[in-house]
């Protein structure tokens, strides 16, 4: 579902042209994947498929990377993504996990490289949660930074400390 507009620019000799191009694909959905929009600036270079850059906006944050692909096997890859802001919730909805009651925002980088044919990847991935948000009994609790108050219903109340969350309701306490 959803359109998917691709431009490319030819140039160079008939026997070895240089191809390069940019992808938009508009409320994307295949199957259980919901994409939603998405933005890449690739080139076909060297027997690979080069992703110089991909932008993918995700409610209030967005994933970038780029990566290369070979053409031929066994396949070769070496991709770098980073998540700026990405709604945990957001990211299991589009690929149909729904209903998340604990949610937070991710900043990270990962690299991935190796080959598809036969699979042999490897690869680091470093990152960081903020503003945990957990849907309670009643309505949601946004957790910002250490030491605030957050929620005022009379169910449950969110602390964050130094040393992490504290969750807390009338007789019952979550460290």
């Amino acid at each position: 579902d959803g359109p998917v507009v691709a431009e490319a620019h030819v140039a160079g000799p008939a026997a070895s042209p240089g191809v390069a191009g940019t992808i938009r694909i508009e409320k994307g959905r295949v199957a259980w994947f919901t994409p939603g929009e998405v933005r890449a600036d690739v080139r076909l270079v060297d027997g690979a498929l080069a992703v110089d850059r991909l932008e993918w906006p995700y409610g209030g944050g967005k994933v970038t990377g780029r990566w290369r692909i070979g053409l031929a096997l066994p396949v070769p890859i070496d991709a770098e993504v980073e998540l700026l802001g990405v709604d945990l919730a957001e990211i299991l909805e589009r690929v149909d996990v729904t209903g998340a009651w604990v949610t937070v925002r991710l900043d990270g980088k990962g690299r991935v490289g190796g080959t598809l044919s036969p699979p042999s990847l490897a690869g680091t991935v470093a990152g960081e949660f903020r503003d945990l948000r957990a849907r309670l009994t009643r309505g949601t609790c946004h957790i910002a930074a250490a030491g605030e108050m957050c929620g005022s219903s009379p169910l449950a109340e969110a602390v964050t400390r130094s040393t992490g969350i504290w969750l807390r309701s009338p007789g019952v306490s979550f460290f």
